[in-house]
């Protein structure tokens, strides 16, 4: 028999983003599992916390506005300025600044980042291929059924927005 699932910690995902993954004007979101056929949260067990940083306002009225100023600040000025708001912020930033002083750290920053940037790209680049795919099979389809109705070859291809020559290769 397994452990008791009452006592089991709380998993706690931290995602703090520099781009709007939203449309919306919330800086902050919290996210648990829940059953989608009543909306009854399921656990808090696994929660996700998200922060956007193109959103955090100028006066920090929230915690997390706090946190995602430190994420955000860019001069050693903003940082210490934030690192005087609390021992927790002081501690954060003095960790911060550590961790920004670590060459080797900093490297593996960078890397995984052009990695996170490469494969977004790499996956629009494929998702665009296969919606031009789509359109251009959906297109094909029209184009015999039009012919199929007795369309003109020429006609077919004006409202396909394909090439006579294509059209011809499906005749």
């Amino acid at each position: 028999m397994g452990d008791d699932y009452t006592k089991t910690k709380a998993s706690i995902s931290l995602i703090v983003t520099n781009f709007r993954l939203f449309n919306d004007s919330e800086d902050y979101y919290e996210y648990v599992t829940y059953l989608r056929k009543n909306g009854e949260v399921f656990t808090d067990v696994q929660q996700y916390h998200i922060i956007d940083l193109t959103k955090i306002p100028k006066t920090l009225t929230e915690d997390h506005h706090v946190w995602g100023a430190l994420f955000k600040a860019k001069t050693d000025e903003e940082l210490k300025d934030i690192m005087s708001v609390s021992e927790e912020m002081k501690q954060a930033g003095e960790k911060l600044m550590e961790l920004s002083a670590d060459e080797l750290a900093r490297e593996y920053a960078r890397a995984r980042e052009e990695s996170q940037w490469a494969l977004h790209f790499t996956m629009e680049g494929y998702k665009e291929m296969g919606l031009k795919e789509g359109r251009n099979e959906k297109a094909l389809e029209m184009a015999k059924s039009l012919l199929k109705s007795g369309m003109s070859e020429k006609e077919v291809a004006k409202h396909s927005n394909l090439s006579v020559d294509a059209i011809k290769s499906i005749a």
